[in-house]
């Protein structure tokens, strides 16, 4: 997650410039010795160059932030993104990204394994194999809202962090990542650990089998997907050490009937991001039923990577009345459009059992996404050990308790993780 591709004088040029803050190393980058014909979910294919922070870079940065994580850097760490196969929502084989970051461990020493799922975003320079670290460092206040500095965070206390993109970001080739697509963000996530856990072994990399997830909105509706799909399919290889989803939207179909019903969206971006992209990925070709036509063209065009959050929530008004069809609100808010509300019941990930021990985080006054949420998944996960945690920021909003939430996560780690 340093910057897109580096290669040349490029490298050259950005390390002269990165080596003001911290040591950073280029060198060739490798492939798993598979061709494209044998290759299958789970393999990793490259890997991009790599760049060091040193701890006491890494320290700097956590003593000049105002967000207290209770962690020390042990560990210098080496980062680069990892590009692997994964599952497209069509169920073809493609490609997609992340990055690996590695503690600078004795030899012989194996880490934990943590795979951290970032929050939603709309730029593709905001992918994690994609982040320039140096804007973290050169503004502390600012750095442990990056993906890229969270996982060096991790790794330099430990842990073998791995950071997905997600599909239609980084080296994926789809056009529109598909937002809040349960089985395509469980698959990135878990084919990224897969391709990791073969890119370690191959490298005599030590991993102790241990397996953390965490994320927060739709990083924490990731996890919880992702642990899912882990439990269901991996029980065999991949046993999930703990969990911690943060602020996710894990009962879709009822957020999308209580933002529908209300007067004022907090967020009206995330909901004209999940409506193209259910569109997208469904096959719809429905946003002029949605959408009055000049809002519908802009949504079809606002969401492939190069529009900025801030460009999409100026264009869209924030009454549901405003923002959608009134033929359209209407049926969709009583007892129509079935077909759009399976779609939604498709992706609800609130109601079932983990077996590992899972620690919900939420802030209850969140209305980007709505507290019932945790409360849904708190009344259908009765006989699981699950742990339900409300954010004690004020006003515990959705961007409040971010940080509260990276702190609870590292610390409840912490408790559990072996060879820190």
């Amino acid at each position: 997650m340093l910057v897109r591709s580096i290669h040349g004088a490029n490298c050259r040029l950005v390390n002269y410039v990165l080596t003001l803050l911290f040591v950073t190393a280029c060198s060739g980058s490798g492939d798993n010795g598979s061709t494209e014909s044998s290759l299958q979910a789970g393999d990793y294919i490259t890997t991009g160059l790599p760049a060091t922070v040193s701890s006491a870079t890494i320290n700097a940065v956590l003593n000049a932030s105002p967000e207290t994580l209770n962690v020390t850097a042990a560990y210098n760490v080496s980062y680069f993104k990892l590009t692997y196969k994964t599952t497209n929502p069509n169920g073809s084989l493609g490609n997609a990204s992340g990055i690996i970051a590695i503690p600078q461990k004795s030899a012989n020493a194996a880490s934990p394994l943590l795979s951290l799922q970032h929050g939603t975003i709309y730029l593709d320079s905001d992918a994690p194999s994609n982040e320039n670290l140096s804007i973290a460092i050169s503004n502390p206040a600012q750095a442990l809202y990056l993906t890229t500095a969270q996982a060096v965070v991790a790794a330099s206390i430990g842990y073998v962090v791995v950071a997905p993109d997600y599909l239609g970001y980084g080296e994926s080739s789809l056009a529109v990542h598909p937002y809040m697509h349960g089985d395509s963000l469980a698959s990135a996530v878990t084919d990224l650990i897969v391709a990791a856990q073969h890119y370690l072994a191959d490298n005599n990399i030590g991993h102790n089998g241990q397996v953390f997830l965490g994320g927060y909105s739709e990083g924490g509706y990731a996890t919880l997907a992702a642990q899912q799909k882990l439990q269901q399919q991996y029980a065999n290889s991949i046993t999930v050490t703990a969990s911690a989803p943060g602020a996710g939207a894990y009962y879709v179909s009822q957020t999308a009937v209580e933002f529908a019903s209300s007067t004022q969206l907090a967020a009206p971006d995330n909901i004209a991001f999940i409506m193209k992209a259910y569109n997208t990925v469904y096959g719809l070709n429905r946003l002029n039923d949605f959408f009055p036509a000049a809002l519908a063209d802009f949504i079809d065009s606002a969401f492939y990577g190069d529009t900025s959050r801030s460009a999409i929530v100026t264009t869209l008004p924030a009454n549901p009345q405003d923002l959608f069809n009134s033929a359209f609100l209407q049926d969709f808010t009583g007892e129509g459009e079935l077909e759009l509300k399976a779609l939604f019941a498709q992706n609800d990930i609130y109601d079932w059992s983990p077996q590992a021990p899972t620690y919900f985080f939420h802030g209850l006054d969140d209305s980007v996404v709505p507290y019932f949420n945790m409360s849904a998944a708190r009344d259908a996960m009765t006989d699981s050990p699950v742990t339900f945690v409300d954010c004690s920021s004020l006003p515990s909003n959705h961007s409040n308790c971010f940080l509260p939430y990276l702190r609870f996560a590292i610390d409840t780690f912490g408790t559990l993780a072996e060879g820190l």
